[in-house]
């Protein structure tokens, strides 16, 4: 999303900023992922996951975990679920 006064070309800056790590969260974020499951992917603990999400909120300006995945969605061509999609507890 677009913040008032924001270019277009200012949408997916700090993208290139994020780590390997966090550019691994963002993507994970971009499914739905809650951080428990993430940190299993990953093999972190939910605490690290939750510093990577801060860290990349930060770089990429981004308000919530839904503005970021966007971010994701859009700058980095990740393709979200199809709808109705649920992934396992």
């Amino acid at each position: 999303m677009l913040r008032y006064g924001a270019q277009p070309s200012d949408r997916f800056a700090g993208i290139d900023s994020l780590s390997e790590r966090e550019r691994t969260v963002l993507h994970h974020l971009s499914s739905g992922e809650c951080d428990k499951s993430i940190a299993a992917a990953m093999n972190i603990s939910d605490s690290t996951v939750r510093v990577h999400v801060r860290s990349l909120l930060k770089k990429l300006g981004a308000r919530s975990r839904l503005e970021a995945a966007l971010h994701a969605v859009g700058a980095l061509q990740i393709q979200p679920r199809p709808e109705g999609s649920r992934l396992a507890n």
